[in-house]
C-alpha cells in the first residue's frame, strides 16, 4: 500500500473504525524548508471556524492519520493543520493507519517523518498510536511514541470506547484468536477495530507483504519413463 499524493483536503476527523488509503511515496526534501513552506500553506489555510465537525464537551475525540511518513512538504503541511484545527477540536490522540514511514527507517528518519511535522501536537502531549502497514519495519513496534509497546497487535481504551488494533500484514492464527476473544469478553459502550489493508479491493490480487514469506511453489508430478530396451540383432 503506497501514498501518491497528499492535500491538505485529505485531513480528516472520523468517530467510526478507519482504513488507510493507497496509492505511492514521493522522494524526501530536506525537513527545514519543509516545515518552513508548511507553516505558510497553514496560514493561508481555511479558518477552524468554518469545520463542522461533532464536538459535544465530554466526547472522545480523536484524529486519523495514514499513508504519512514520506517527510515531504504535504507531510508538514497536514501536520500544521492537525495543530491547527486541535485548537478548536480538542482531540487528545491520533490513530495511525500504517505506512507511518517510507523508505529508510533509521533513527533520523523518526525525526524527520514523524516528530518533526507533528510536534505541535507531541509538545501538546497528543497520544499516537499506530497500526502496521506494509511499508513499516516490524521493529517499529518498539518506537515509544506509537504506543504500541513492542506488541503487532494490541488494544487501549479511552473513556467509554475500546480500540483494537491489528497487524493485517501478517493475520496469523494467534492474532484471529485473539481479536475474536477481545470482542467477545469486552464490555465497553463502544468498539473500534482498525488496521491498514481495505477490508474490500476491487484489485485483481491482494498485495504481497516484504514481511510475509513467499509460498512454496507447487510441486509438479514427474512422469515416469519406461526403460529404453536394446533390440538385440540377429
Amino acid at each position: 500500500m503506497t501514498m501518491r499524493t497528499h492535500h491538505l483536503t485529505s485531513l480528516s476527523f472520523v468517530l467510526a473504525a478507519a482504513l488507510a488509503c493507497a496509492t505511492g511515496p514521493m522522494a524526501a526534501q530536506p525537513a527545514a524548508p519543509v516545515a518552513a513552506q508548511a507553516a505558510q500553506a497553514a496560514q493561508g489555510a481555511p479558518a477552524t471556524a468554518d469545520l463542522k465537525l461533532p464536538n459535544k464537551k465530554g466526547t472522545v475525540k480523536f484524529g486519523v492519520i495514514g499513508d504519512n511518513g514520506t517527510g515531504e512538504r504535504e507531510q508538514y503541511e497536514i501536520g500544521a493543520q492537525l495543530a491547527r484545527i486541535q485548537t478548536a477540536f480538542p482531540f487528545d490522540f491520533v490513530i495511525m493507519l500504517g505506512d507511518n514511514m517510507y523508505g529508510s527507517q533509521n533513527p533520523r528518519d523518526f525525526v524527520k517523518k514523524f516528530e518533526e511535522p507533528y510536534k505541535d501536537l507531541l509538545a501538546r502531549d497528543v497520544k499516537f498510536y499506530a497500526a502496521l502497514g506494509n511499508h513499516d519495519n516490524q521493529e517499529n513496534r518498539n518506537y515509544k511514541p506509537w504506543n504500541m509497546n513492542g506488541e503487532r497487535f494490541y488494544t487501549f481504551k479511552k473513556d467509554r470506547v475500546r480500540f483494537f488494533v491489528l497487524d493485517t500484514d501478517y493475520l496469523d492464527q494467534p492474532q484471529r484468536q485473539w481479536i475474536e476473544r477481545q470482542l467477545r469478553e469486552s464490555t465497553d459502550d463502544w468498539k473500534i477495530v482498525y488496521f491498514h489493508h481495505p477490508l474490500y479491493s476491487s484489485a485483481a490480487a491482494p498485495p504481497r507483504s516484504p514481511r510475509r514469506p513467499k509460498a512454496a511453489p507447487p510441486r509438479r508430478r514427474l512422469k515416469r519413463r519406461r526403460p529404453l530396451r536394446r533390440r538385440q540383432s540377429t
